[in-house]
């Protein structure tokens, strides 16, 4: 599985949905990456960002989506036995937090991609629940499955809810049901509203099943470390990986496989410092 010829075809339908002509498509998007950039300079301070426009969510994806699906993949596939160890069963699912991006799932299919590649692989279908914010997210992930081709069912479910309003996230439970969660360049995002936010962080893993495990990818910023690692000690999670620093991503991938978008908006993502933390319920 090729991530940046997979985010291209997922480019091409969110190019078309910006409702103007070409050429001021473009100098929509070039401004919806300076208001991405301006966005996270100040994430720690203040979430203003809003990803309704849907040239900020071309933006997104372009810069951004690839990378973070390269580390996600990494995040499994080289740093944690236990996550590997997760899809060693016929049905895997995964709750991928403040995933509408669609970063932590296209990570965990490249890796279900070598699982089935091996021999013995018992796996057959995976079951992702995207939960996040901005509902118009969903339409990028919808038919992932075609745009991927593994040889395996893969089902995706779109929720809609804030981690900060308990009346919305209070209203779903099955996806806390999952083998696996994710929260990638996610806690970054909701550092500011951290008070508001830890309500359905506590419930979260409280609510893990034996055996679950949470994948933590994010800056490499001891904010963001120190108040995910204080809610998973508290509610008794096991580290059972960490890496911190450079990662880039893997030489299988080539942004020149962006074609033309390259050219109008630059080079994409491909590297940045990273912390990697895995905790598994016992």
């Amino acid at each position: 599985m090729n991530l940046f010829k997979t985010i291209k075809l997922v480019l091409d339908e969110q190019f078309a949905e910006i409702d103007e002509d070409v050429e001021t498509r473009v100098v929509t998007v070039k401004a919806a990456l300076k208001y991405l950039s301006a966005g996270y300079a100040s994430l720690v301070i203040k979430n203003n960002l809003s990803y309704a426009n849907p040239a900020v969510r071309f933006a997104y994806i372009f810069k951004y989506v690839t990378s973070h699906s390269d580390m996600t993949y990494q995040g499994i596939g080289q740093y944690s036995k236990a996550l590997r160890s997760l899809f060693n069963r016929k049905i895997v699912q995964v709750s991928c937090i403040g995933g509408g991006p669609g970063s932590d799932l296209l990570g965990v299919l490249k890796y279900a991609e070598q699982v089935l590649k091996m021999e013995d692989s018992k796996l057959k279908q995976i079951r992702c629940y995207l939960i996040d914010g901005e509902n118009a997210w969903a339409d990028a992930w919808s038919d992932v499955d075609q745009k991927v081709g593994l040889k395996c069912s893969v089902s995706t479910f779109f929720l809609c809810m804030k981690v900060t309003e308990p009346s919305q996230w209070k209203l779903h439970s099955k996806y806390l049901a999952a083998d696996l969660f994710t929260m990638v360049y996610f806690v970054s995002e909701i550092y500011a509203m951290r008070e508001e936010a830890e309500p359905f962080f506590v419930n979260l893993l409280a609510s893990m099943k034996l055996g679950a495990c949470l994948l933590f990818v994010d800056n490499n910023d001891s904010r963001f470390k120190d108040w995910i690692s204080g809610l998973a000690d508290a509610a008794g999670l096991k580290l059972v990986s960490e890496d911190d620093g450079e990662k880039c991503m893997g030489y299988d991938e080539q942004k020149s496989d962006l074609g033309e978008y390259m050219d109008l908006f630059g080079s994409p993502k491909i590297r940045g410092n990273a912390t990697f933390r895995v905790w598994r319920k016992i």
